[in-house]
């Protein structure tokens, strides 16, 4: 007969106990998926930061693919909305163009005055229209990222500061000083 507590004596485990971690395995790669801080998901789990760093290392690939999944979504999502306010920019830009092309880019207006037989005729350059053409064509320009946008610009102190990154490398920039 074996020593008391030798490994003969102690109990077999049973088959494979499910950690707290594994009973949540979907909605822990889901958590890790949109990067929740690890600490935020110990404290909501009430496990160990170590079992967490295992649970993570087992599943370290499928952690990796929920993250690529996600990424993938939302920029489509991005995509997506970005493909419907071009459209909607371009329905507005069409109906401006119809316009001008049923009514011209200038109006002519023609005053009768009721005892005279006078008739004054006047033309009008359709202004607005040409603004309202040319922002809807910036705005596009805009979304699809082909305009340059301005530096930022920020006030204090009756001092002006421009502030620009350039390719996120600061080492060009002058300081002020």
């Amino acid at each position: 007969m074996a020593p008391k507590g030798s490994p003969a004596e102690r109990p077999k485990r049973g088959p494979y106990r499910m950690t707290k971690l594994e009973a949540r395995h979907g909605e822990i790669v889901g958590m890790l998926a949109v990067h929740t801080p690890r600490v935020e998901i110990c404290r909501e789990l009430g496990v160990a930061p170590s079992n967490l760093w295992l649970f993570v290392k087992r599943h370290q690939a499928e952690i990796e693919e929920a993250t690529e999944r996600r990424n993938r979504r939302v920029a489509d999502y991005i995509v997506a909305n970005q493909v419907d306010r071009i459209a909607e920019l371009q329905w507005w830009y069409d109906k401006t163009r119809a316009e001008v092309a049923e009514h011209g880019i200038t109006v002519e207006e023609v005053i009768t005055s009721g005892d005279k037989e006078s008739t004054i005729t006047t033309r009008e350059y359709r202004a607005t229209l040409v603004k309202e053409a040319r922002g809807i064509l910036r705005d596009a320009a805009e979304e699809l990222g082909q305009i340059k946008q301005p530096a930022k610009t920020e006030v204090n102190d009756r001092r002006t500061y421009v502030l620009q990154l350039v390719n996120g490398d600061h080492s060009d920039t002058p300081q002020l000083g």
